[in-house]
């Protein structure tokens, strides 16, 4: 009758402590998922987004990482948190790859984080960045690691169609040209 008694009182602090550890521990979760514009400019025939490169890290308010995951192929994304406080969400995906937003602040309190709601990540699209520089005896080598400004640059599909256009900088810079269109397509950059 003693071990009897002994195992139920076990088994009853097993499962309390379990209980009592569950509910300590919460996370930060949500989604990965193109932005209204980028679906609609996706043809039906285009491959499924597979967002299961991205990765979504949990950082310190002074940027520390404390734990990061990698999304689903749907980019479902689950961080566990073990500690209570301030942190920020922050998505990383392939270069090139924008986001609205890039970190979301959250607060992990007795009500989960930001109150259990979901922390959603747009993809917006891809972006190419570079300078244009001038030839030997060009405008632009009178400027250090500089390049000619106003060059209009033009990214055009496979099919000559405008996806978008950017006029470089003063440094020859030209900063991100943003288009909507599946990496599976061939683009050509006309200076």
């Amino acid at each position: 009758m003693k071990i009897r008694g002994a195992i139920i009182f076990f088994l009853i602090v097993i499962h309390l402590i379990s209980a009592v550890s569950a509910h300590s521990i919460h996370g930060c979760g949500g989604f990965v998922k193109a932005s209204s514009s980028l679906i609609k400019s996706r043809k039906a025939t285009d491959a499924r987004l597979d967002y299961s490169n991205v990765t979504v890290e949990l950082r310190t308010v002074d940027a520390l990482v404390k734990d990061s995951t990698r999304c689903a192929p749907n980019g479902y994304y689950f961080i566990p948190v073990y500690d209570k406080g301030s942190f920020v969400v922050k998505v990383n995906g392939p270069d090139g790859w924008s986001w609205d937003p890039d970190k979301v602040p959250v607060t992990l309190d007795d009500n989960g984080c930001n109150g259990i709601e979901d922390i959603n990540f747009l993809f917006t699209g891809f972006s190419i960045s570079g300078r244009v520089v001038g030839a030997i005896g060009g405008e632009s080598c009178l400027v250090k690691d500089g390049g000619p400004s106003n060059v209009n640059i033009e990214l055009l599909s496979r099919d000559g169609d405008l996806i978008s256009s950017f006029v470089t900088s003063s440094e020859g810079s030209c900063s991100k040209i943003l288009f909507l269109e599946n990496t599976n397509y061939m683009y050509h950059i006309l200076i």
